[in-house]
């Protein structure tokens, strides 16, 4: 884990009682993982972001999750935007524009162009490390269970592992609709590659 200094002590004491609000998968934890691994991205990759819009940005950007899922990203960005932080004041005008931004851009959901590395580092950072095949179609196996659940239909087990591995394909094997950052991507390259020929074989 990063080790936090006194800036970042502060900040995580700030943070805590809206990710305390959270669902159990967005609590602190998950702000401290995804802190993390943008750390590891700045290291590997020798990117030149400071660390302290990087803790920022890092820390706040679940901070509204509690007020739902769906627009947490704006609801995150104008938080930032409206309210004091620790460190804000130090921040120049560009730099508190930047953390805002990587609030509102972080989501795997967002398909513009980042305006700042800040914005691609904690997008890329809160996806962590990629997920195997396996794990992946289990997540789509226990999705695809429940939507047919919900809606009352019978199908067979088989049927749904049908479903899920069509799912799995569309979405993460070779020719897939899922898109990562090129930060992202620069980082995982073999990971990516080697999970998306396995998927092509199912």
């Amino acid at each position: 884990m990063h080790i936090i200094d006194g800036y970042g002590r502060a900040f995580v004491q700030f943070v805590t009682p809206y990710y305390e609000r959270n669902d159990s998968g967005h609590q602190l934890k998950h702000a401290l993982d995804v802190l993390d691994n943008a750390m590891m991205f700045k290291t590997v990759l020798d990117l030149n972001v400071p660390e302290k819009e990087i803790i920022a940005a890092t820390l706040m950007h679940d901070i509204q999750l509690y007020r739902g899922r769906k627009n947490h990203h704006v609801n995150g960005a104008n938080f930032a935007t409206t309210n004091d932080y620790p460190g804000k004041s130090e921040f120049s005008h560009d730099a508190q524009e930047r953390i805002a931004m990587a609030i509102l851009q972080h989501r795997a959901s967002f398909t513009g162009s980042y305006t700042a590395q800040l914005s691609e580092l904690v997008s890329s950072a809160d996806r962590g490390i990629p997920s195997t095949y396996q794990e992946l179609l289990d997540r789509i196996r226990g999705c695809k269970i429940d939507i047919v659940t919900d809606a009352g239909e019978l199908k067979s087990a088989d049927e749904i592992e049908q479903m899920a591995v069509s799912h799995l394909k569309e979405k993460f094997g070779t020719a897939g609709y899922a898109r990562y950052p090129d930060m992202y991507i620069e980082m995982y390259m073999d990971r990516l590659s080697k999970r998306a020929a396995e998927i092509d074989k199912l």
